[in-house]
């Protein structure tokens, strides 16, 4: 299943390697498998790329052995588990976000951008919305100290878990996005995960690099749930 832009563009660039045979070399990304029997799951975390160095061997040979991408994509696509009273409150804050009286933020954004936020911060309480503001502000206040400089931002490809300093600061500072984008976000990548797992595939997964990472990434949610998995070098 192909998921919208981001899936357009990881593809776009996978095949142009695969056509020049890959890369190989240093360690690459982050890239696990899961597995139940003969079925197989890949899964990769991924960030910011300027080029298609981070398509080692393994991960092309993953590619090409999967007969679906799925890739991150939150919005509506995804099944909502909510139950109806929470669904009513969404709504609620959806019908006043949307809502314009007078000039605000939604006021300067094209309508298409308009309704990805809407549609996003939708699913989140009132306290999670304004983390996840504040999340994003300190990780542009982190570019103007320097912190987030090209191995910051890069360092994925060869593996380093670099991003752990943003992770950290959810976790600690913002505990109720944390929740929002962590704890729930991955157990329902699990899930799928575990569902694909009951299919004919294999399958290859990629997500944000901040997904496979921590205590309660994809990989940690996937053992809870009793599904073997392990890294790939």
């Amino acid at each position: 299943m192909l998921r919208g832009a981001v899936a357009s563009v990881l593809l776009g660039l996978a095949l142009g390697a695969m056509a020049r045979g890959g890369s190989a070399g240093s360690p690459g990304p982050q890239f696990w498998v899961a597995r139940r029997g003969e079925a197989r799951v890949f899964i990769l975390g991924f960030g910011e790329a300027r080029d298609t160095s981070w398509l080692t061997p393994s991960i092309q040979h993953a590619f090409e052995a999967s007969s679906q991408l799925w890739l991150e994509n939150p919005g509506s696509d995804e099944p909502d588990s909510r139950d109806a009273s929470a669904k009513r409150a969404a709504a609620e804050r959806m019908e006043k976000l949307g809502h314009e009286s007078g000039r605000t933020l939604f006021d300067a954004l094209e309508p298409p951008v308009r309704k990805r936020i809407v549609d996003f911060m939708a699913a989140m309480s009132d306290k999670a919305q304004n983390q996840y503001i504040e999340w994003l502000l300190d990780f542009l206040d982190d570019y103007k100290k320097g912190l987030n400089d090209d191995d910051e931002t890069f360092g994925w490809i060869e593996g380093r878990k670099l991003a752990v300093r943003s992770l950290d600061r959810m976790r600690t500072k913002m505990p109720d996005l944390y929740q929002v984008m962590q704890p729930q976000r991955n157990l329902w990548w699990a899930r799928k995960i575990e569902e694909l797992l009951a299919t004919k595939g294999p399958y290859f997964v990629a997500v944000g690099q901040l997904h496979v990472m921590g205590p309660d990434g994809i990989p940690r949610q996937l053992e809870r749930l009793g599904v073997e998995v392990e890294p790939l070098p």
